[in-house]
């Protein structure tokens, strides 16, 4: 126990000095990391990889990287852009289809009533006439992912 003791203050005092370093870019921080975790035992290959997760999440990224912060309403846009209600619901549950609008079981509440669910293609919605929810796409993925 005792002879760990002396190498403790080190090893804080290099923890703190890596966790104070400003790297110019992404590949001195990987080395820097990389090396420490070498140093503490690490394969060199699992070194690299941890260094290059440790860059990545602490905002130091590869050269000609650009991260693409989405905003919320558009990725629900898109989203709905790309995902028709009827595909969903037919995955959900057995519908019947009659032009524009198709019935079947409400997998929203698992009932018995073979055709409560509706769900209407030109408007992309759905509604159920026994527990009376409705809604669009984003609504029937998140009422039946619960």
């Amino acid at each position: 126990m005792s002879e760990y003791a002396p190498a403790m203050p080190s090893l804080r005092n290099d923890l703190d000095g890596f966790w104070a370093t400003a790297y110019d870019d992404f590949e001195s921080a990987v080395t820097n990391w990389s090396l420490l975790f070498t140093e503490f035992g690490c394969d060199p290959d699992d070194a690299v990889e941890r260094g290059v997760r440790w860059a990545v999440q602490h905002g130091y990224n590869p050269p000609g990287f650009v991260r693409k912060q989405p905003r919320h309403g558009e990725t629900i846009a898109e989203i709905k852009a790309r995902t028709r209600i009827e595909d969903v619901a037919d995955r959900l549950t057995p519908m019947r289809w009659t032009g524009n609008r198709g019935r079947g079981p409400c997998p929203l509440h698992k009932g018995n009533n073979a055709s409560s669910f509706t769900v209407y293609r030109d408007t992309q919605s759905f509604y159920c006439w026994t527990c009376a929810e409705g809604g669009d796409v984003i609504t029937l993925l998140r009422r039946t992912d619960t």
